[in-house]
């Protein structure tokens, strides 16, 4: 069976359990953290946080697949799933939302149609917001 080369559902990188990085991760294609991550996080692609990894971060993604912990905003463009073991601490911006029985989600969700990809820290000037 002859492999595509960009295939979505590849795994690209792999952060295994015990490994510990802090600062920012980009990537394209599809990624899987089983480790701790501290910091930021940005891709048209996809994450899987395996069970055992802990996020703590700003998620900006295409699609996101939890079965670990994740502390901080997510902006997915996509989707983003929670299986039953995720536990979720921040707040949700996605066109989709699959959430399995068991997870536990401290937050708020907004889920639009068409989310863009929002700026964390950017607010609308005063005077655009009178217009």
């Amino acid at each position: 069976m002859k492999k595509s080369k960009n295939s979505e559902s590849e795994i690209t990188a792999f952060i295994g359990q015990g490994a510990v990085l802090k600062g920012t991760l980009s990537f394209e294609g599809t990624v899987r953290i089983d480790g701790n991550l501290e910091g930021e996080i940005t891709s048209s692609g996809n994450l899987i946080v395996g069970p055992d990894a802990v996020v703590e971060a700003d998620i900006t993604i295409g699609s996101i697949y939890v079965s670990g912990k994740i502390v901080g905003s997510v902006h997915a463009k996509d989707q983003i799933v929670l299986h039953n073991t995720a536990k979720v601490y921040g707040n949700l911006f996605t066109p989709s939302l699959i959430m399995a029985e068991g997870v536990f989600f401290q937050g708020n969700c907004q889920m639009e149609e068409n989310i863009k990809t929002i700026p964390l820290l950017e607010l609308p000037e005063k005077a655009a917001l009178a217009e």
